[in-house]
């Protein structure tokens, strides 16, 4: 195979793991929410800081892997991991927190009735 084709699958491929590692890193934030209360403002403060890293970590896997170049198929490489992520693991994830969750207040209930 090509040297050069070889590259290109290798920075698609790469693309995907940012794709993957960035959704990782974002459902790290929203569990967080969900544990921690956080107001309109710090929720905000706290997507725009993501972004920024995303945006960031895109840049920064073009910049080295293309010289600067865009390539469009990195980009949907880049989505298709995020898009992956989010309709496999992440669901799963917050489906078994969110019970773990319902299971702890009611719990907690429990607690404060027989005091």
């Amino acid at each position: 195979m090509d040297r050069q084709i070889q590259g290109e699958l290798l920075m698609a491929g790469a693309g995907f793991a940012a794709g993957l590692r960035l959704m990782a890193v974002y459902d790290v934030l929203r569990i967080l929410r969900m544990i921690i209360p956080h107001r309109a403002w710090v929720i905000g403060a706290e997507d725009l800081i993501y972004w920024l890293y995303a945006s960031f970590s895109v840049f920064g896997l073009i910049y080295r892997g293309s010289g600067g170049t865009v390539r469009i198929y990195v980009i949907a490489a880049v989505g298709g991991g995020m898009v992956l992520w989010d309709r496999i693991l992440s669901r799963r994830v917050m489906r078994v927190l969110q019970k773990v969750r319902k299971w702890i207040r009611m719990k907690g209930k429990k607690r404060r009735k027989s005091r």
